[in-house]
């Protein structure tokens, strides 16, 4: 019984194919960026104004409010200016949809 060798670009094409492969690699950390990490990036200003926001409302330095339009209770913050994060003005979703429509900053 005679064992053959495999040919060098035999070897050369599996090697490529497993180096190819991700299957079972741990080491590969280099993953995608989601959506909201991507926003994030591109958009910091109005990331930290949100967190800012958020927090403020956490710790109750901030009461949320009804909608300035309308009166809905059910309101969001909107930052006419992230530079201000404490200076919001409260839109229910239906207002506050319209303020991006004509052009408001968050």
């Amino acid at each position: 019984m005679t064992l053959q060798r495999e040919s060098p670009d035999t070897a050369a094409t599996v090697n490529r194919a497993n180096e190819n492969s991700n299957y079972g690699d741990k080491t590969d950390t280099k993953k995608r960026l989601t959506r909201q990490q991507r926003w994030r990036n591109k958009n910091p200003k109005a990331y930290l104004a949100h967190r800012y926001t958020n927090n403020a409302l956490r710790l109750g330095i901030l009461k949320q409010k009804p909608c300035r339009v309308c009166g809905d209770p059910k309101s969001e913050a909107h930052h006419p200016d992230y530079d201000r994060p404490m200076d919001v003005d409260w839109l229910c979703r239906k207002h506050h949809k319209a303020e991006h429509r004509q052009g408001g900053a968050s």
